[in-house]
């Protein structure tokens, strides 16, 4: 019975200091993660060596090199609902002013 107790409370331990820390996996997923967080996540369990097969190392290292360039100042993926509106914004503006309208171009041979 003693070592029963003594079991489940190393465990319990275990399973504490396992949740602590978040999987960079997950925090790709979260709304709005930090490029440097979940970097350091990553390298925290790959360091500089190469993972194995299926371990998601190439896809990390893929979606480093997309993102690595295109970050807010504070290191944080941009918000994609707020590029829209951005986006939008600057299309309303060239519409208004006549710049951008379907069938505009002048196509001749």
């Amino acid at each position: 019975m003693k070592s029963l107790k003594s079991v489940l409370c190393a465990f319990l331990v275990v399973l504490a200091f396992s949740t602590n820390a978040q999987d960079w996996r997950e925090m790709i997923l979260n709304e709005h993660p930090n490029f440097a967080e979940v970097q350091a996540s990553f390298y925290a369990e790959f360091g500089d060596s190469i993972g194995p097969k299926g371990s998601g190392w190439k896809q990390f290292k893929r979606w480093e090199y997309y993102w690595e360039n295109r970050l807010d100042e504070h290191g944080n993926i941009p918000d994609p609902t707020e590029r829209f509106e951005i986006f939008q914004a600057y299309r309303d503006l060239q519409m208004s002013q006549g710049k951008y309208a379907a069938g505009t171009g002048n196509w001749s041979e």
